[in-house]
């Protein structure tokens, strides 16, 4: 790993993240800050290509790769998905469903997919206990996590402890810092914050990320070189 691809500084003996699972699909959980910091980071991730804002708060949003771009929202109760044409999508029309989704599912012919989905977690304050172990369980088959540190109030004990059980089972652990939260604390003091209730973060490789330029290439680079 060369160390220009970093943006915070990693002791030399780190090691790599555990590698991706042998026999599940690779993920990525993308968690921590709010929403729209995810959002960003994500829209970042897909080098500025912006997604759709369709789903409710409590709903999980995954992105994967197809050759024909689709949305698709998951009901409960529903044995076939409901079908979302992209125009609709793209509208801003917003999704007009029956129930809440359990999940929204966008599929994009995007070329960062090709070795990865990526799973955006509701906001963690709303998950319940069942909530939860589906969020730790879609980490564990995917192989990582992406936990996003954004403007607003610094993670807390639920983030904390979302990312030990994480850690402890073994999940590769990518830290992405946005530019607004490194200027509402700082760089090193989130860091230090963030390392001091959860060490086990210092073996993480740990990256910023400039949502308004859609400068995630160090992230993207390395999460894609993980998951190949």
């Amino acid at each position: 790993r060369r160390p220009g691809d970093l943006a915070v500084e990693l002791p030399m003996a780190a090691p790599v993240p555990p590698p991706p699972p042998a026999d599940e699909p690779v993920a990525a959980v993308v968690v921590g800050a709010a929403a729209s910091s995810r959002s960003a980071v994500l829209t970042a991730f897909l080098d500025g290509a912006p997604l759709p804002d369709l789903r409710p708060p409590e709903s999980f949003l995954v992105i994967r790769h197809g050759t024909v771009e689709r949305i698709a929202a998951y009901l409960p109760g529903w044995s076939q998905p409901w079908i979302v044409p992209a125009r609709s999508a793209r509208s801003g029309a917003g999704l007009a469903l029956p129930r809440p989704p359990r999940r929204v599912e966008v599929i994009r012919p995007d070329a960062s997919l090709r070795r990865l989905s990526l799973v955006d977690s509701p906001d963690l304050e709303t998950l319940r206990s069942a909530g939860a172990t589906v969020l730790l369980d879609a980490a564990v088959r995917g192989g990582a996590l992406v936990f996003v540190v954004g403007a607003g109030p610094p993670p807390g004990q639920i983030e904390h402890e979302r990312l030990r059980r994480a850690l402890g089972a073994g999940v590769a652990v990518f830290v992405a810092i946005t530019a607004a939260g490194i200027q509402s604390a700082g760089e090193s003091f989130q860091r230090a914050e963030l390392l001091a209730a959860v060490p086990e973060l210092e073996q993480a490789p740990w990256h910023s990320v400039d949502a308004a330029t859609g400068d995630a290439v160090f992230l993207r680079r390395e999460v894609t070189d993980w998951a190949a």
